[in-house]
């Protein structure tokens, strides 16, 4: 048989007496002697036999078998090898490995033993064995790499055929010889040059390079890829550990843009590229390319940080984004102010951002890196925005014109530790930006929206040194208060929704200032006098501002009243009436009183409260928007405004439309 357990290709012969002429010794009758019997079988291929006998006596008793024999032979070697691959891979500088690949084969007989690869740097010339494979582990192909191939003809002369030895040595050569196709392997590129580009408002590095590949060799180089590596040593390059070496993803083109965060470490990166052909046959790396990022010694600017807290943005693109690495004195985190998020904290700066930067003093800090020519961000929903500007001085615009609130930006002033309006966008400091909707942020900025709204009066006081305008206008020019720096509330006007505003215009004669300490006014009385003077009410007394020029207060909220005499009798109105939104009642109080304002039904219901408690002589002003007090909206119809001051009552007939 062919196998140890006799089940494959098995075949029996006999039983045969001992004295049958099938033996060519049969036995010899003498029963007191050993006889050898012999037993010739023919016709075998080659191939590896295993036998056993066993024996019958007269009375048809079989004996166990006898031992196992094996037996193998073979007069042919095995079957010829076909190469089935020849692919080509970059290791280094202009150089390459070859692998090669085919398939097993076969040997009728005693098997194959392994496998040698004959290299020629002819065609036609078997040439000599560069390499052996073992035949076993058996497997259905195997490949064999020539880290060393003839480098001439651009690694072309080299030719390579596979042998096949069995185990007694036999060696088949007859395979078919094979070298690279026509116009494969490609050539290696020359890198032209490298360098640094502002993009999309940050640094990149660009590469450009030039396939060398003659116009008559293959493809002339139309449909190469190409495949950049780069690391920060240059005898790192052709290790090829990914851990020590960037490797990007192939490309067509003959340029790559990558992130200038690339340089690291070190000012110096160092690049090569493999070509890749269609075939996927790919080059010997081209020469290696160096490129020094010059921001390491490139523009510096002198920021000065004062003692507190600074509002700072990124004068020039530095080298590290990590804030400590930029401004290494500060304490604590650097916080950026987004509308919607509100304070975040940061430790990689982005350019036209605007931050909070605590210095334990004053001191001043350079800052290294690239210019910023331009940069645009995208604000997305309504509110103020911490933004910043690029290396010189300019404006900035935003797009759509509609989005834009106030034609200015809101600086931090350290020094006074107040906030003032801005024009242009100087290098290293961060503003306050107010937005109405989603919007694009660019710098430097073209035309931006104008405001034709002009105040029939206005006037500006300082408290605690932080200016605060108001005036008689429209509504529009309100600018409300940004948030207050951290660990600190500032001073500002109070809006009749209750929001702090920097600026605070209204058709009506009357703001509040709320201060958060203890604090000292200080106005121009000649600009803010007029005709019936300006006045600033206390709970202990009315300050004519037109006589002085500041005053010193406790926390908490004042009146500001301007040509507002003490009415002298009771008075109510309301407008507009009709109203189908938002209706302001007037009150004018003569004393000091307590009073109720309440919203009636006609069958004389109470449907809201706007007031309870005691009023100030002076103007009032107060709004019903058609709720009641759960807030729920009230059916269209006639209202009355009951008003009742001390013992007087007034009724004012209203109509709610829809």
């Amino acid at each position: 048989a062919t196998n140890t357990s006799f089940t494959a290709g098995l075949v029996t012969y006999g039983p045969y007496y001992i004295h049958h002429p099938v033996f060519t010794n049969p036995d010899d009758g003498d029963c007191n002697d050993w006889d050898t019997l012999t037993f010739e079988i023919c016709g075998l291929e080659e191939a590896q036999y295993y036998f056993r006998v066993y024996a019958i006596d007269r009375n048809g008793n079989v004996s166990e078998y006898s031992n196992l024999v094996n037996t193998r032979f073979d007069n042919t070697p095995p079957a010829p090898v076909s190469i089935d691959s020849i692919n080509s891979y970059a290791t280094c500088t202009e150089e390459m490995k070859i692998e090669v690949c085919w398939r097993q084969t076969t040997d009728a007989g005693i098997g194959v033993d392994e496998y040698n690869i004959y290299r020629s740097d002819t065609p036609g010339v078997l040439g000599t064995v560069v390499g052996t494979v073992d035949h076993s582990p058996l497997i259905s192909a195997y490949c064999w790499t020539d880290v060393t191939p003839n480098s001439t003809n651009n690694f072309r002369d080299n030719f390579y055929t596979i042998s096949a030895l069995d185990n007694f040595g036999l060696e088949n050569i007859s395979g078919i010889q094979r070298g690279f196709g026509e116009g494969t392997p490609p050539y290696p590129v020359r890198i032209d040059t490298v360098y640094p580009q502002f993009i999309s408002g940050e640094m990149h590095i660009v590469i450009e390079w030039s396939d060398t590949t003659p116009p008559d060799y293959g493809t002339g180089g139309i449909g190469n890829s190409y495949r950049v590596e780069h690391t920060g040593d240059v005898s790192w390059l052709c290790i090829g550990d990914p851990d020590i070496i960037d490797i990007e993803e192939p490309t067509y083109a003959h340029t790559m843009v990558l992130p200038r965060s690339i340089i690291m470490g070190s000012p110096n990166r160092f690049f090569h590229i493999a070509t890749i052909d269609p075939w996927g046959n790919e080059s010997g790396y081209s020469q290696p390319y160096q490129y020094t990022d010059s921001s390491w010694a490139a523009d510096s600017i002198v920021m000065h940080l004062y003692h507190g807290w600074n509002m700072v943005g990124l004068p020039l693109l530095p080298v590290s984004l990590y804030y400590r690495d930029i401004f290494p004195s500060v304490m604590g985190d650097a916080l950026t102010y987004s509308a919607g998020a509100g304070f975040i904290t940061m430790e990689d700066l982005e350019i036209g951002y605007g931050y909070w930067v605590y210095n334990p003093g004053d001191m001043d800090i350079e800052v290294l890196g690239y210019r910023i020519p331009y940069l645009n961000r995208e604000l997305p929903q309504p509110g103020y925005y911490m933004v910043s500007g690029i290396t010189d001085t300019t404006g900035f615009s935003i797009t759509p014109e509609s989005a834009l609130s106030v034609s200015n930006v809101i600086w931090y002033n350290p020094e006074t530790g107040t906030y003032e309006f801005a024009d242009e966008l100087e290098p290293g400091k961060g503003y306050w930006i107010l937005v109405e909707g989603d919007c694009q942020y660019d710098v430097p900025g073209g035309t931006r929206k104008q405001f034709n709204y002009q105040p029939q009066w206005s006037a500006e006081i300082l408290v605690n040194e932080q200016p605060l305008i108001f005036g008689i206008g429209s509504n529009n020019l309100d600018v409300k208060m940004p948030p207050s720096p951290p660990e600190k509330v500032l001073p500002s006007l109070l809006s009749e929704t209750g929001e702090n505003m920097i600026v605070d215009f209204s058709e009506h004669p009357e703001w509040t200032i709320r201060l958060p300490e203890k604090a000292r006014l200080v106005w121009n009385s000649s600009q803010n006098a007029t005709a019936h003077g300006l006045f600033i009410y206390t709970s202990s007394t009315v300050v004519n501002m037109s006589e002085q020029n500041d005053i010193i207060l406790d926390a908490g909220e004042y009146k500001l009243v301007w040509d507002n005499v003490y009415p002298e009798k009771f008075e109510v109105s309301t407008h507009p009436n009709p109203f189908n939104s938002r209706m302001q009642i007037s009150l004018s109080v003569p004393d000091e009183d307590y009073c109720e304002v309440n919203i009636i039904s006609v069958d004389g219901k109470k449907v809201r409260n706007l007031w309870s408690g005691k009023l100030s002589a002076g103007k009032h002003t107060f709004h019903w928007n058609g709720s009641n007090d759960k807030g729920e909206q009230m059916p269209c119809g006639i209202y009355l405004v009951r008003t009742q001051l001390g013992n007087s009552v007034i009724n004012k007939r209203i109509l709610f439309l829809k």
